[in-house]
Parts: C-alpha cells; sequence; structure tokens
C-alpha cells in the first residue's frame, strides 16, 4: 500500500494602478510550487533504468530522488488588464493571465506512478463452472518475479507485466485565458455588455502507448 504524500504553496503580487481617471491598470504575478507525490515511509514504487551503468535504480532503496520526477521551479503566471472610460456611459475592459495546473501530479496520475511492475502484475484464474478446482486457502496467485527480471518488459518479454513510463523533468501544464468587454451603460439600473472570452492549453499531459502489438 502507498502512503502519498505532496506539498503545494503559492505566493502573489498584485496591484491596481490608476495611471489616469478614465484608465486603471492591474498587474499581478504569481508563482507556484507543486511537490511530485512521495511515499512517507520511503516505499515509492517507481523504477528508472540506466542504460549508461546498465542497471536498475530503485526509489525505495534510495538509487534515485524519491517520487523520480523533479519539481517544476519556474511556474511564474503573469497577469495584466485594464478598465478604460471610454465615455461617461461606456467602458471598455480586457485583460490576460497564465494559470498553472500542477494537480496531474497529485490526483490521478499519481496512482499511475505507483502501478509499476513488479508491484503491478495480471492474473488470469479460470475454474471449472460444474466442479470448481480454486482452493484460496493453498494460494491461487503466481509469485511475482523479482525486479531484476521483470522491471523492463520490453527486455523481459512478459505478457502479465506492464508498467508507466514519465518524463522525468516534465514542463507543468498551463492555461492561457484571456478576454476582451465592451460595456454600455442603457438606463440607470440596466447596463448592456458584448464580451470574448477565450484559452489556450499548453504543455496539457497525455498517455501513449507506443509499444502496441502488431
Amino acid at each position: 500500500i502507498a502512503y502519498m504524500v505532496s506539498t503545494s504553496f503559492g505566493a502573489y503580487v498584485q496591484d491596481d494602478i490608476r495611471v489616469t481617471p478614465k484608465l486603471t491598470i492591474n498587474l499581478g504575478l504569481r508563482w507556484e510550487y507543486y511537490q511530485p507525490p512521495v511515499d512517507v515511509n520511503g516505499q515509492g514504487r517507481q523504477v528508472d533504468y540506466d542504460r549508461f551503468a546498465g542497471q536498475y535504480l530503485l526509489v525505495n532503496q534510495g538509487q534515485i530522488r524519491p517520487g523520480i520526477i523533479k519539481p517544476d521551479y519556474k511556474n511564474f503566471d503573469p497577469r495584466l488588464g485594464f478598465a478604460w472610460t471610454v465615455m461617461p456611459k461606456t467602458v471598455v475592459r480586457a485583460a490576460a493571465a497564465m494559470f498553472a495546473n500542477g494537480m496531474n501530479l497529485q490526483g490521478n496520475e499519481a496512482v499511475f506512478m505507483h502501478d509499476q511492475v513488479p508491484y503491478r502484475t495480471s492474473v488470469s484464474i479460470n475454474s471449472n463452472p460444474t466442479t470448481p478446482s480454486i482452493n484460496l486457502a493453498t494460494g491461487v496467485f503466481p509469485p511475482v518475479p523479482p525486479c531484476s527480471i521483470a522491471c523492463f518488459p520490453k527486455l523481459n518479454p512478459n505478457p502479465l507485466l506492464s508498467g508507466w513510463f514519465y518524463d522525468q523533468e516534465p514542463i507543468t501544464p498551463y492555461v492561457e485565458q484571456w478576454n476582451f468587454a465592451i460595456q454600455r451603460e442603457i438606463l440607470p439600473n440596466l447596463m448592456l455588455e458584448t464580451a470574448y472570452v477565450g484559452s489556450h492549453g499548453v504543455h496539457l499531459w497525455g498517455r501513449d502507448q507506443p509499444n502496441q502489438a502488431v
């Protein structure tokens, strides 16, 4: 059983600058840190293959860094916006910002980071429907092969073994968002607004299956 822990925190500065009585600019900068999940008992299940040394490196033996993934310390997210009173009853507003998303490491992906061989294996159990042939008391599951054999299924093909591979120096995904709006007062209690809102994801994480069966 894996007991995962992760820490995240952030800091920001923001200020409104009134350039003229009709123009106000908003400036901000946020920094965020997301710690890759690590096992509190030092029993991380990640495995790395050092191709230069020709050996397997294990987290739970202190041969590679806990969590295997290096933290990204460059999550700086700027924000910029302005409000401009074009006419007494008309205001133009616009803004743009970046928002980091480091929760990939702290959510579902953390499960797959520890779903590795030799800690993960697939077992198919079949029994006679009329004459049961499985006895749980005698042990049903076959022994898991040692890591020196099972860690790299590509070198040691085994249909019951599979693993996940990760970029050890990933860039934190982030979203760029922007908007532009024109507001017009129609009546003292009625306003008409037309706006455009856009967003764009950058460095979004994805999964691929490079070793597909032919």
